[in-house]
């Protein structure tokens, strides 16, 4: 049985509905019609203009004179400054492939820097090795009988939070080996500004010989770590 049709209601069938403004818009069309009407039915201003034929004249015989009342040369209608279309690509220097005289210079103040690292570094190790760390306040080396000293203040990274600590040294024990005497590799061969817990290194590096290289994931880690309470924040790379 095929279904039935359903009727269309007649009421709204039949309701016509007409646009806002359409006729308005008619209008001004059918104004703007008959402007360009009059223009094209309109004699030529000048009679000394003549007319060209384009359907009989060749196309390399067309001639354009220049109508001037004087004998100057016309402007120019654009710019003669030349139009670069393309950006031109910069040149990027080749990829360095062997150290430069910076590396090479980081490189021995390095080496003269750890030579000196690994008499406090034994010693931090046997005082702490199965030993519960206690929160350090103020670093200081064992010398203490130098009468002028100076002090510096170092970022400390932690494994459970970071904070600037003052550090004192002298000429007997110089900056880098106060760090580490305390528990802290500096990370520059001169005048750190930032050092790293050895204890946080020595996770890391089970963490390498049991994964791979995370770096990123280490760093991006410990900065969600130290974010979680107050009052350990980092703001900036500079804080």
């Amino acid at each position: 049985m095929a279904p039935s049709k359903k009727r269309r209601n007649k009421a709204k069938a039949e309701i016509v509905v007409r646009p806002l403004g359409r006729q308005a818009e008619i209008k001004r069309l059918q104004d703007v019609l008959a402007k360009l009407t009059k223009k094209l039915s309109s004699p030529p201003l000048s009679p000394s203009i003549p007319l060209l034929d384009i359907d009989t004249q060749p196309p390399d015989e067309i001639v354009f004179d220049d109508f001037r009342a004087d004998d100057t040369e016309p402007e120019p209608l654009f710019d003669t400054m030349p139009i670069t279309l393309f950006d031109t690509p910069e040149v990027q220097a080749p990829r360095r492939t062997i150290p430069n005289q910076t590396a090479n210079d980081l490189y021995a103040r390095w080496s003269n820097a750890l030579t000196g690292l690994v008499a406090p570094l034994l010693y931090y190790t046997s005082k702490t090795i199965g030993k519960i760390l206690e929160r350090a306040v103020r670093l200081q080396g064992r010398c203490q009988g130098c009468l002028t000293r100076k002090s510096n203040q170092v970022l400390c990274l932690f494994q459970d939070y970071f904070e600037k600590l003052t550090v004192d040294w002298c000429d007997c024990e110089d900056l880098l080996q106060v760090l580490v005497f305390n528990g802290l590799f500096p990370t520059a061969p001169q005048y750190p500004r930032m050092a790293i817990s050895i204890h946080l290194l020595d996770f890391y590096r089970a963490l390498f010989e049991r994964s791979c290289d995370a770096v990123n994931a280490m760093a991006g880690a410990l900065n969600t770590f130290y974010t979680r309470g107050p009052p350990f924040k980092m703001h900036s790379a500079e804080d």
